[in-house]
């Protein structure tokens, strides 16, 4: 019986391929190629019909013709009209450009073809031909210098700094959850610039990349039939040198996939892989050295190597082409053999049939055969990438209305313009998990920290409170509960004006790639360069002892600018070359202290300048969160007298998991664990209860005696 069942199945299985194959649906198909996998959207069979490629990437277009044309409407109004339409005029006549060589080359051949006739040359007509093909290629030259220098540069860097800020104005809009949506994610991976060109010129070159391919390959069957029609069987040699292009447009489909995607499996490559990066970048170089890893990397290389065996690493597609399938390699040797077919049909007809065919028509059909060929490789090339070009122009412009998942709020924070006093925060059985998360990082908490307090979170690491910090600058919405800030629902602000009465150093604050200044002033952008301003909130942070000692003081750089292109492999050893280059990528070493000094500094620089401008006034909340972690405890301790003596009315929450002197001081503790308020109280009062808080307190304490 289940025999019977298993023969049934695959019967049911062929069945269904068979349906799928008639009725042009898409299936995925599986294939292992040395180390790697390929899995392959496998087309209907219209696919492999020559110009297929070409209809469907049509109907792709006209199925998004609005893209279309909203693409076309930028592109002429940043490019300019008269600029685009010249650029178009040039491009379309550098296409035909090669018709044009082929025809005075034809001409140039017919006088060598009558001089071995009749043994007698006419100057007058080498002269002309030669003279026209000359001129024709210096012609081809200027029409090129002038395209590429004086139309394609300018036009190129317009469109490509449009949507290259278009792209960036969508993904700066984003809020951080939608920022981090794999789908969203995707979408801008797509549109990330390739090499050096951005996807706004890359969707528009290759769209007339296509036409010229297809004006160029018209243009040249034209002018061949017209030099060849004349001869005797010229017609026949005509459609036998069509063959081997004809033959190559099935070539990719045969053994290369269209539409897949690549991953490495075998386990023993990847490792090889791991070990590679392992013992040889920068990051890992202390590590590996201190844990005595070297011998260890080579051993286990050499374990790998064997394991792989005989398993060919190379790239899947140069696998492919060694490998071909029974389809790939019968298209393959009839390409390989209809290359020759012009000169077999050339001695048949001198030999056996008596008639004649010009050696130097038959030499200018080989050479136009083979550049037919190019042309159609190029052709299918860009076919290919037309309907990732469609795809691209979708996402292009999709990407402009992704909506924000965090919705923005009607009113300005405060609503009270009088209001001097700090921000008072409430939590109402708030829960919430991060997205794609099932368990939740807040539970059913509950608690006010009142206008002006002082407020410490304390508990252990990955208990919730940077959590509830996101939560507090609205990163990102409750799952339940409701938050309230000043006794309206946060949910009602504009998040802007929110943030803009935070000041939050995170405890994974950013390090930016940008001078020292730049990272302090980032603080207040409104006052970026405004010097003494820098240096105050270096100094209250601890930090301009530390700047000032780089030769560029606020203006060093901390990121080395990266090499972009290099030979430096044949560059003389120690030579002058070498040694400038090593000035040039010499980076500033900041310790993981001094980074959190300069984060420190651009929250000074954010709330200190109280009575100078209407900035300061707006910040009502100072929020810590873990400052401090690569301080030591003297650092820590004026970090935090500085912050209680200067915070005046704002509300002020710092988080750590050291408690101390810090506590002590704090209007409100709020004891975590697991996501949930487990104690709150002053300080004397925790102690009292003589719960978790106390015994953790009492630990640290006895640390010190």
């Amino acid at each position: 019986m289940s025999g019977l069942s298993s023969t049934a199945e695959k019967d049911a299985q062929s069945k269904s391929y068979l349906r799928s194959f008639l009725n042009h649906d898409v299936h995925l198909k599986s294939t292992f190629v040395g180390c790697y996998e390929i899995l392959e959207e496998v087309q209907s069979w219209t696919s492999l019909v020559p110009g297929s490629k070409l209809f469907e990437n049509t109907k792709l277009f006209i199925e998004d013709w609005p893209f279309v044309v909203r693409f076309a409407a930028d592109c002429v109004k940043q490019g300019g009209f008269w600029l685009l339409f010249t650029y178009i005029c040039f491009r379309l006549a550098l296409s035909v450009t090669s018709a044009g060589s082929l025809y005075f080359s034809g001409r140039l051949m017919n006088v060598i073809s009558d001089f071995v006739k009749e043994e007698t040359i006419d100057h007058k007509r080498f002269y002309h031909a030669a003279g026209s093909l000359l001129g024709w290629k210096l012609l081809e030259l200027q029409l090129e210098t002038v395209h590429r220098t004086h139309l394609r540069a300018p036009l190129k860097r317009r469109i490509d700094v449009y949507f290259g800020d278009l792209i960036l104005k969508a993904q700066v809009r984003l809020d951080l959850p939608t920022f981090n949506d794999p789908v969203v994610k995707t979408k801008f991976k797509q549109l990330k610039p390739s090499s050096s060109r951005g996807q706004g010129w890359k969707i528009f070159s290759g769209v007339f990349a296509t036409l010229s391919s297809l004006m160029s390959i018209g243009s040249e069957l034209v002018v061949l039939w017209t030099l060849l029609k004349e001869e005797d069987g010229g017609t026949t040699f005509a459609l036998i040198a069509a063959i081997r292009p004809l033959v190559d447009i099935f070539s990719y489909s045969a053994y290369y996939p269209q539409v897949f995607y690549t991953r490495l499996v075998n386990p023993a490559m990847r490792e090889i892989n791991k070990l590679v990066k392992l013992g040889t970048e920068e990051k890992f170089r202390k590590h590996v050295v201190a844990d005595g890893l070297q011998d260890y990397i080579l051993d286990d290389m050499a374990r790998l190597r064997k394991e792989l065996g005989n398993t060919r690493t190379e790239k899947p597609w140069d696998i492919l082409w060694d490998t071909k399938n029974s389809l790939g390699t019968l298209v393959h040797s009839f390409s390989a053999v209809s290359e020759d077919l012009p000169l077999i049909l050339f001695v048949w007809m001198a030999i056996w049939n008596g008639s004649s065919f010009p050696l130097t028509s038959l030499t200018l059909l080989t050479n136009t055969t083979k550049s037919l060929g190019g042309q159609i490789n190029g052709l299918m090339r860009n076919l290919r990438h037309m309907s990732g070009f469609h795809k691209t122009l979708r996402t292009l412009y999709e990407v402009m209305e992704i909506e924000n998942q965090v919705k923005d709020g009607d009113h300005d924070y405060p609503l009270r313009s009088d209001c001097n006093l700090g921000m008072k925060i409430e939590f109402k059985s708030v829960s919430f998990s991060y997205p794609g998360k099932e368990s939740p990082s807040l539970d059913d908490m509950s608690f006010v920290i009142g206008a002006g307090q002082l407020c410490v979170i304390v508990g252990e690491n990955g208990c919730g409170k940077s959590s509830t910090v996101n939560l507090i600058s609205r990163m990102y919405d409750t799952t339940k509960g409701e938050i309230l800030i000043d006794d309206t629902p946060i949910t009602s602000f504009k998040t802007r004006s929110l943030r803009k009465a935070q000041t939050i150093l995170y405890q994974d604050f950013v390090k930016y790639p940008t001078s020292i200044g730049r990272n302090i002033g980032f603080g207040d952008v409104e006052h970026i360069s405004d010097t003494s301003r820098l240096r105050e909130s270096a100094q209250s942070a601890g930090a301009l002892s530390f700047i000032e000692a780089q030769s560029s003081g606020f203006d060093t750089q901390i990121e080395a600018p990266s090499n972009l292109w290099s030979s430096l492999s044949r560059a003389k050893v120690d030579g002058p070359l070498q040694k400038r280059v090593k000035e040039y990528e010499q980076e500033v070493a900041v310790s993981g202290g001094q980074w959190q000094r300069l984060a420190i500094a651009r929250s000074f620089m954010r709330f200190k300048h109280e009575n100078e401008d209407k900035r300061a006034n707006q910040v009502k909340l100072l929020v810590y969160d873990e400052p401090s972690s690569a301080l030591d405890p003297k650092a820590e301790f004026e970090l935090f007298e500085k912050l209680r003596n200067e915070r005046e009315n704002r509300t002020l929450i710092f988080i750590t998991h050291r408690f101390g002197h810090l506590t002590k001081y704090a209007d409100i503790i709020l004891y975590m664990k697991d996501g949930k308020i487990l104690e709150k109280g002053t300080h004397a009062e925790l102690l009292a209860l003589d719960g978790s808080y106390a015994h953790l307190y009492n630990v640290q304490a006895q640390a010190f005696v």
